[in-house]
């Protein structure tokens, strides 16, 4: 994972082979390998009640479980970006909000609702522009789990079509894919950044 000029606060978890050119995460957010995050993005804005007297922070009502609109209960997660995701540069994902794997999300879009897996969307609030891929392979990709592959296994099948790599991808087997480990690994300033 290579995260260049990000500001990293509090606890998040990046895949192998992620990189981010420059932006905020905020904690509790989890992002899979292989995903392409552009310049200036943030992750993970604040939510400030839209319904309550004031949108101040600081006269939030106390909600059971804490004020933080979270994508994901158990684990907490506060934003969920999957495997394989192209996130263009400015863009700003809301708390609460699932990424889908494969996704791609345009330049300056604002996510403001959750993206299915292999969709494009793009503008303020982000709007579905086209699938990315056929449902039948997108669903083919998605359940063969390429990305828990061995990184060598997936450099040696790069120049395949993507049907060819589907075909490859559902012909292994969990023995031969493989699973990456998962360690902690030590930032600074009190923020806890671990590898997935």
């Amino acid at each position: 994972m290579v995260l260049r000029d990000v500001q990293v606060k509090g606890t998040v978890w990046v895949g192998f082979a992620t990189y981010m050119n420059g932006g905020r995460i905020r904690g509790y957010t989890e992002i899979g390998r292989f995903c392409s995050i552009g310049r200036d993005v943030t992750i993970g804005t604040a939510h400030h009640d839209l319904d309550h007297f004031s949108t101040s922070p600081w006269l939030a009502r106390t909600v059971p479980g804490g004020s933080m609109r979270l994508a994901q209960q158990e684990p907490q997660r506060r934003v969920v970006i999957g495997h394989d995701c192209w996130i263009g540069d400015g863009v700003k994902i809301v708390s609460g909000v699932r990424v889908g794997t494969g996704a791609i999300i345009g330049a300056g879009a604002v996510v403001t609702k959750d993206v299915a897996p292999f969709s494009v969307v793009g503008g303020i609030p982000a709007r579905l522009i086209r699938p990315r891929l056929p449902a039948e392979t997108a669903s083919r990709l998605l359940a063969s789990e390429w990305w828990e592959c061995d990184p060598h296994d997936l450099k040696s099948v790069s120049e395949l079509s993507v049907e060819e790599f589907v075909e490859w991808s559902n012909d292994q087997s969990p023995a031969q894919a493989g699973t990456f480990p998962r360690t902690a690994l030590p930032t600074d300033g009190g923020s806890q950044l671990h590898d997935r």
